[in-house]
């Protein structure tokens, strides 16, 4: 039997025996990973890219948004989303739109849905089957499901 002192210094990894860190490289690209699994750490993630000095792109948005959206921030996610077309950084897709489409579905919150769905057109981003797929279950959970929603992006898809 090996006495636990000599035990946990066998099992040391590399990693736990360095004695020097190394450098990342000066062009090397900056990775943020996000938890899914974890939407309450969405809001630390700006703070974090900032200090950091990371722009946020399409999909550093995405993420941040679908986050939100998750905790039931709805109104924080629409934020992030004008704050990005203010500046310009990244154009909003279908996979964002999506996101917050689902977060109006949670929240039950048509008109903004109707609002985005308007929006969406505009940009110039086409409603996938899984946006409709969407829209549909907001439409059964507010009850219309004849509603407005349904024609416009119908009438888009065609």
């Amino acid at each position: 039997m090996i006495p636990a002192d000599e035990q946990a210094e066998s099992e040391a990894t590399p990693d736990d025996t360095a004695s020097e860190e190394v450098a990342p490289e000066a062009n090397a690209p900056k990775i943020v990973h996000f938890d899914f699994y974890s939407p309450d750490q969405v809001p630390g993630i700006q703070e974090d890219m900032g200090k950091a000095g990371i722009k946020p792109n399409i999909i550093t948005y995405s993420a941040m948004i679908k986050g939100y959206c998750r905790m039931g921030d709805i109104q924080t996610a629409f934020d992030i989303l004008r704050r990005m077309k203010s500046e310009g950084n990244a154009r909003p897709d279908e996979i964002m739109y999506n996101s917050l489409l689902d977060g109006c579905v949670r929240g039950n919150l048509v008109d903004e849905a109707l609002k985005l769905v308007e929006e969406m057109q505009q940009e110039g981003v086409r409603p996938s089957n899984y946006t409709l797929s969407i829209l549909v279950k907001l439409m059964n959970r507010s009850r219309n499901l004849d509603g407005e929603i349904g024609r416009a992006s119908c009438r888009e898809r065609v």
